[in-house]
């Protein structure tokens, strides 16, 4: 959209920023301190602080509470009625690893996201559909057809960019009605399936390749092979215990010759690594008995990912493109025409269209090369943008439009043809093109965006709001599945809006870039004067509207800002370093912040490590309240509308994988564990809705690495709410006091919505959108005096008052004349007014402030 394209310097340099990652070829420990840690990829950092104080991710333990909160889900009794609603987005996109097209038919395809799951279409991409929601891993490396009976389909489950810890996968899954349902094939200890090629020969033989498990060193990595259609699997290569094998090549017309690309990766709480002597190009010729280290004309000094190609109408051509070693550039792509036996260094850099900086610094996030099957000569790269040679890698011309126009997006991950047409996933999606004249068009409407925050909008109650992972400030809803608004670039993270004027709203980037625009998006001006730019901050730094003035906003980096001149920032601190000093774990920060709905004076503290403080004073001074509480990575704390405190936390460990969510009703003093029978599974999110002001914090909803749970009965039983979401991590749920529905920002299948009317809380229904126009004659009541307003309904009618938490503060009925309504005294505060006819219960929503 025209109005951010002056945002677009900025949002490159975020990009560019986000994906910064350690000289890791020396094993840099992370414990060496802050200086080394700094030139991390930043959202590694966030996923290291969760799982503190371990130093090592315990996957198996994570496995484990998956697997307990999955039967747990299945069981009569702990799932609620209703079904959630996707609202989107689908225009935005999310990460597709990879794509696969069915040799004889273009229709009928399937995409495999990082963390999103498994799609299908039989319709060139009008329609798709999950395929994969039933099992635990929804994260796809690699898909393939057998080329001689493609009802036969192969997925590799595991995200081969190794870039978030818990997209590890359980191995290998077969399909044989063409991808509709899936059955496990074995290889479960790999962890990260990176590539599937099968023969053309013969296609029960297949060839796997593995990166193994990112956290530690072991021995399952590198390549597998199976010569009775995936029923049973020998390891046929194995370069060592923290090397994988990123890419593959299969010789077209002799399935003993296979190419495989070495990878040094190992990603730990301790270690980055990315490069090293191990990343080198292998060959086999006798079907993997033996293998060779291709080295005439190759690098044989370190580096980083390789992409490697083999040219399916002349099989002695082959290209292999390489990541630097220390700074993740393209290195250099290598041509060989004798079948890999010598190799020459194509040129690359001034007067060839190809800079050595196409991969912005982050090399290790691609690693693909891809020949076009009918011409040797016609290659593609894929780096931040797509590039093509049609000569041989003589020369380079851009194949996609640049990322910053949004009309293909960045970072290109598969591209793969069939007959005349190519295919192409990036990290928003994914498109196809004729190869003879690349013009490209998005083929999928699939809501997988990763969200890390959602927001409420007062102003559009039907819109949803969030930022999500690579994919900035975006908002829509169901009826604007492809037409979401892009708001914002960079990560996105916490939307915050003015409750009185539309035109205000402030969007926040990763580790803290909070921006502000005053003229509804059309421009954006920075938000954070007065934040110290050396405070640590979180990837997800919180931020958040007071409550009781929109005119006051909080940020905490390691300690607490108060801003009290509305979009006028002006930060001041509000308290010192609220971290443990003695932590050497990793740089920490102050990971949840909240204000309590009921006390503008009560103000609460989580930090990433295991601090919880409060103040009762307005931040003049702070109490540390968790000296009997765990020591985990703080994930929420959330003052109730009752004024309870609630805390939860987030953390795997083999012998302790307690659910932690304790409740406090005297600021902390003393805490009580409510987890009931909640499952052993990480909380990211919580939020207490009240029923009305008689009855205080009746149900508590959490949000989780396996979905939202809630509970009616203060933690004592748990519910997994709605029949239909996946097994996907929800990081924050928020409720819309307006609709009355629950908001969930999942990290992979978009923003969905709950009508909270399908478990009974309420009787408002918000489906039908005919609202008529009643005006507010003033915004400012006096507590206790009438509100007036113009009132057209022609028919007795139902109403309520809510405060901003979504308590109902008044209700009762109107007759059809009634243009006055006298209220109840009530503390000063943001409430609403909705109205609705007793049939169709179609709501009228008024905003007012009162005082």
């Amino acid at each position: 959209m025209n109005k951010y394209i002056a945002l677009l310097s900025m949002a490159f340099t975020l990009m560019v920023t986000a994906y910064v990652c350690l000289d890791n070829s020396q094993n840099t420990s992370i414990l060496e301190g802050a200086k080394s840690l700094e030139k991390l990829y930043p959202s590694e950092e966030y996923f290291m602080l969760k799982q503190y104080p371990e130093t090592v991710f315990h996957y198996k333990a994570y496995e484990r509470l998956l697997q307990e909160a999955f039967r747990f889900s299945e069981l009569p009794g702990h799932r609620s009625a209703g079904e959630w609603r996707v609202e989107g987005p689908g225009n935005i996109g999310a990460r597709a690893n990879c794509i696969a097209v069915n040799p004889n038919n273009a229709n009928h395809m399937l995409i495999g996201f990082s963390e999103g799951g498994l799609f299908l279409t039989k319709d060139g991409g009008n329609t798709w559909k999950p395929v994969f929601d039933d099992k635990l891993k929804l994260s796809i490396g690699d898909i393939e057809f057998n080329p001689l009976n493609p009802d036969i389909v192969y997925a590799g489950t595991g995200d081969p960019n190794v870039s978030g810890y818990p997209f590890i996968g359980d191995g290998l899954y077969k399909s044989c009605d063409g991808g509709e349902t899936w059955e496990y094939s074995g290889l479960a200890e790999t962890r990260i399936i990176s590539q599937i090629r099968i023969s053309k020969q013969n296609p029960d033989v297949i060839y796997v390749s593995a990166m193994g498990i990112p956290f530690i060193k072991d021995t399952n990595r590198g390549v597998y092979k199976s010569t009775d259609g995936g029923k049973t699997w020998n390891q046929i290569l194995h370069i060592n215990d923290s090397t994988g094998v990123s890419d593959l090549a299969l010789h077209p017309q002799n399935h003993n010759i296979i190419f495989a690309t070495g990878w040094n990766r190992i990603r730990s709480n301790k270690k980055s690594l990315v490069s090293g002597p191990d990343a080198r190009i292998l060959r086999s010729s006798d079907g993997g008995t033996t293998w060779t280290l291709l080295q005439q004309g190759l690098p044989t000094d370190a580096s980083s990912r390789i992409g490697i190609d083999i040219s399916l109408s002349n099989p002695d051509i082959l290209y292999a493109c390489y990541a630097h070693p220390t700074n993740f550039n393209l290195k250099g792509i290598y041509k060989s025409e004798d079948g890999g036996n010598s190799w020459q260094s194509l040129a690359i850099g001034q007067g060839t269209g190809l800079d050595p900086g196409v991969y912005a610094g982050f090399g290790w996030y691609f690693g693909k090369i891809r020949i076009n099957p009918e011409n040797p000569d016609d290659v593609f790269l894929l780096a931040v943008d797509l590039y093509r040679s049609k000569d041989g890698g003589k020369t380079w011309t851009s194949a996609a439009p640049p990322w910053w126009t949004y009309e293909v997006h960045a970072d290109k991950h598969d591209l793969v043809f069939n007959k005349n047409i190519v295919y192409l996933t990036t990290d928003g999606g994914a498109y196809k093109s004729f190869a003879s004249s690349i013009q490209w068009i998005d083929i999928e409407n699939i809501a997988t965006t990763q969200f890390y925050r959602v927001g409420i909008n007062p102003h559009e109650p039907d819109m949803y709001y969030g930022g999500a992972q690579d994919n900035g400030t975006s908002g829509g809803n169901e009826s604007l599945l492809n037409e979401w608004s892009r708001i914002y670039g960079g990560d996105g993270f916490q939307p915050v809006f003015h409750p009185f004027n539309k035109d205000i709203f402030y969007a926040e980037t990763q580790n803290g870039g909070i921006v502000v625009t005053r003229d509804g998006g059309q421009s954006f001006g920075g938000a954070t004067n007065g934040i110290e730019s050396s405070d640590a901050r979180n990837w997800d730094m919180p931020f958040m509207m007071s409550h009781h003035s929109p005119e006051v906003l909080y940020a905490a980096t390691n300690r607490v800002y108060k801003n009290v001149k509305g979009a006028d920032v002006e930060w001041k601190p509000l308290s010192n370093n609220l971290t443990d000093p003695g932590s050497d774990f990793l740089r920490h920060n102050i990971s949840t912040f909240h204000e309590s709905p009921a006390n503008p004076g009560h103000l609460a503290v989580g930090t990433s490590d295991g601090l919880v403080w409060v103040s009762s004073n307005g931040g003049q001074s702070w109490q540390l309240v968790s000296q009997n509480l765990p020591v985990r990575y703080v994930s929420c704390v959330q003052f109730s509308p009752g004024n309870n405190l609630y805390v939860s936390y987030t953390g795997y460990r083999d012998n302790d994988n307690t659910p932690y969510i304790y409740m406090s009703q005297d600021l902390g003093k003393t805490w009580t564990s409510i987890q009931g029978d909640l499952p052993s599974i990480a909380i990211n999110n919580l939020l207490i809705l009240p029923m009305d002001q008689d009855i205080v914090d009746p149900i508590i909803v959490v949000a989780t690495d396996a979905g939202v749970f809630y509970s009616s009965f203060v933690g004592k039983e748990w519910l997994r709410m709605g029949g239909n979401m996946p097994m996907v991590p929800v990081y924050d749920v928020d409720f819309n006091p307006i609709t009355r529905k629950i908001v969930a920002g999942s990290f992979g299948r978009g923003i969905l919505s709950f009508d909270l009317y399908q478990i009974g809380y309420g009787n408002v229904s918000t489906e039908d959108n005919d609202k008529p126009n009643v005006e507010l004659m003033s915004n400012v009541i006096i507590p206790g005096q009438s509100l007036v307003f113009r009132n057209p309904l022609t028919y007795e009618a139902d109403y309520s008052i809510l405060d901003n938490a979504g308590r109902i503060m008044q209700s009762g009925r109107l007759d059809r004349f009634q243009q006055w309504l006298p209220l109840s005294i009530w503390s000063p505060g943001i409430y609403y007014l909705t109205m609705y006819q007793r049939n169709q219960r179609t709501p009228v929503t008024l905003r007012f402030m009162s005082y």
